[in-house]
C-alpha cells in the first residue's frame, strides 16, 4: 500500500515586489499631480497678497517657513496618507498597478502605520542622501526604510501578499491521491 498523505501542497501566491525604478516613476507621477495643486495654491496666495497688499501668507512664522509652506506640506501629507490608507495606493501607484500591503501579524495596516510611513518614515528615508530608499537594492523584498519602519511593502496589484495557510479563510489545500492496490485473496491468507 502506498500512502502519500504527507504530501500536502498549498497554493500561496508569492507577491511580486515593486523595484526601485517603478516606485521612482510612481513617485514622479505623484509629484506632477501634487505640483499642479501646489501651483494653484501659490497662484491663489499671490492673488490674495496682491489684492490685500499684505504678506501674511509669505511672512516667515516658523523658522524659515511661511503659512504657504505649511499649507503645502499638509496638502502633500494628506495626499500620500489618505490615498494610501483608503485605496492602498497613491494615484501614481494606481496608474502603474502597484499597491501598499501590510506585513504585520494582522495583515492590515492602521491609519497610524500609514501616517508614520508617509511622514516620519519618508523623512528618515531622505535624511542622509536618500539612503533609506537605496535599501530597496539590498533587501530581497525590495523594502525601503519607511517600508520597514511601518511594516509595509509595495507589490504589484496582480499578485497577492503571502498568507499563512492556517490564517487563510479559504484554505486551498490540495491532496495528492492515495493509491490502494487491490489485494488478491491469496495474499490475504495468513500462514500460520
Amino acid at each position: 500500500m502506498q500512502n502519500n498523505s504527507n504530501n500536502i501542497s498549498t497554493e500561496v501566491s508569492t507577491p511580486k515586489y515593486a523595484g526601485f525604478g517603478i516606485r521612482l516613476l510612481a513617485y514622479a507621477i505623484d509629484n506632477l499631480i501634487i505640483g499642479s495643486v501646489i501651483l494653484i495654491i501659490k497662484f491663489i496666495v499671490f492673488i490674495m497678497n496682491t489684492i490685500a497688499g499684505s504678506d501674511f501668507f509669505t511672512n516667515q512664522i516658523l523658522f524659515q517657513y511661511s503659512w504657504t509652506d505649511i499649507i503645502i506640506y499638509i496638502c502633500r501629507a494628506f495626499y500620500f496618507v489618505l490615498l494610501t490608507y483608503f485605496t492602498s495606493a497613491t494615484l501614481g501607484k494606481h496608474i502603474l498597478k502597484l499597491k501598499v500591503v501590510s506585513t504585520n501579524d494582522t495583515g492590515k495596516y492602521t491609519f497610524i502605520d500609514i501616517l508614520y510611513r508617509e511622514t516620519i518614515g519618508r523623512f528618515l528615508s531622505k535624511l542622509i542622501i536618500y539612503a533609506g530608499y537605496f535599501l530597496i537594492f539590498v533587501n530581497k523584498d525590495k523594502s525601503s526604510l519607511h517600508d520597514m519602519l511601518s511594516d509595509t511593502r509595495v507589490i504589484y496589484k496582480n499578485t497577492k501578499p503571502e498568507v499563512n495557510v492556517n490564517d487563510s479563510p479559504n484554505n486551498n489545500i490540495t491532496y495528492d491521491y492515495i493509491q490502494i492496490d487491490k489485494i488478491s485473496d491469496e495474499e490475504t491468507e495468513v500462514n500460520l
